[in-house]
C-alpha cells in the first residue's frame, strides 16, 4: 500500500490524488506496524508456550493483544524510530569517514554490534509486552490457554 501510494503521488499532482496517497500511506503504515506487533508477539508465544507455533501462534497473538493494541503499536513505533536513528547515523558516518577498508569495516562492526544489541532489547520488550497482555487477559476473566487432558482407556470396573 505504501509503495502504491508513493507511485500514485509521483505520477499525479492534484490535491485529491495527494490526499488519497496520504491516506494509503497512513493505512499501509498502520497495517505494517500492527503486523510487526503480531509477528513479534507470535514469535515470543512460539518460544514460551508449549505446542504453539506457526499460524496458531499468530492467531493467538492477535487474540491476546486485543485490549492493548495501541500500547503495542506505540512500542513498535519507538523500536522503528530507534532503528531508523541507528541506520541514519551509520549512513552519516559512512559518508563522512574516509573510504579506507579499515574505517569502513570498523563502522560496519559498530553498526552490527548496535543492531544486535537493539534486537535483543526488542525481543525483551516483546516478551514483557506478551506477559503483560496475558496477565491482563487473565485478570479480566478472559481466556487462559490450558492443556486439554488426554482421553485414557481406563474404564475397567467403571461399568459392571
Amino acid at each position: 500500500m505504501i509503495v502504491l501510494g508513493v507511485l500514485i503521488f509521483i505520477g499525479h499532482r492534484s490535491m485529491i490524488v495527494i490526499a488519497l496517497c496520504m491516506i494509503l500511506v497512513i493505512l499501509g503504515l498502520r497495517l505494517y506496524l500492527y503486523l510487526i506487533l503480531v509477528w513479534s508477539v507470535s514469535v515470543v508465544m512460539s518460544v514460551v508456550e508449549d505446542n504453539c507455533y506457526g499460524l496458531e501462534a499468530i492467531s493467538k497473538a492477535g487474540e491476546i493483544i486485543k485490549g492493548r493494541r495501541w500500547q503495542g503499536v506505540k512500542l513498535v513505533m519507538i523500536e522503528v524510530f530507534i532503528l531508523s536513528l541507528i541506520y541514519a547515523g551509520y549512513n552519516a558516518l559512512k559518508t563522512s569517514v574516509s573510504n579506507s577498508m579499515v574505517s569502513q569495516l570498523s563502522i560496519g562492526f559498530v553498526l552490527v554490534s548496535v543492531s544486535v544489541l537493539t534486537s535483543v532489547f526488542e525481543w525483551a520488550i516483546s516478551l514483557v509486552f506478551y506477559y503483560n497482555c496475558k496477565r491482563s487477559k487473565e485478570e479480566d476473566g478472559g481466556f487462559m490457554y490450558a492443556t486439554v487432558p488426554q482421553e485414557t482407556n481406563d474404564y475397567e470396573g467403571a461399568i459392571p
